[in-house]
């Protein structure tokens, strides 16, 4: 029976788990990288237009998407609380990359907060 189960949690890491993983992992820089790519270009616009509702549209929306990975790296490590932290097996790799990639949504995110601070402080246009 323990054969069995180890095989099926083999199968699931192997395949959709490993991509939910890479998501959680992913999402961050992704986020990140959407922020600070639509944001800069938006900022002449905003000028001309005299609102900020554009430059916040973003942060909001990459927020979103690391809190979403945040929350799907956080339900892989649910699914893998029996891994052993030195371990060499595919669920403690599991583990490891869940752990880090909780880690890092929450490090991006408050890379992102910090970046939309000076949208509250300064116009558009300074």
């Amino acid at each position: 029976m323990a054969v069995a189960e180890d095989s099926s949690r083999r199968a699931y890491w192997d395949g959709r788990g490993v991509i939910w993983l890479w998501a959680a992992m992913l999402a961050a820089p992704l986020a990140w990288t959407l922020d600070q790519g639509l944001s800069y270009p938006s900022v002449k616009p905003s000028c001309f237009g005299g609102t900020e509702a554009p430059l916040l549209i973003y942060p909001v929306v990459a927020m979103a998407m690391v809190i979403g990975g945040a929350w799907i790296g956080w339900s892989c490590l649910a699914s893998v609380r029996d891994a052993a932290e030195d371990g060499g097996r595919v669920i403690d790799r599991s583990y490891f990359m869940a752990v880090v990639s909780i880690g890092f949504n929450v490090l991006i995110g408050l890379l992102i907060l910090t970046a939309t601070i000076p949208v509250f402080l300064l116009s558009p246009c300074e």
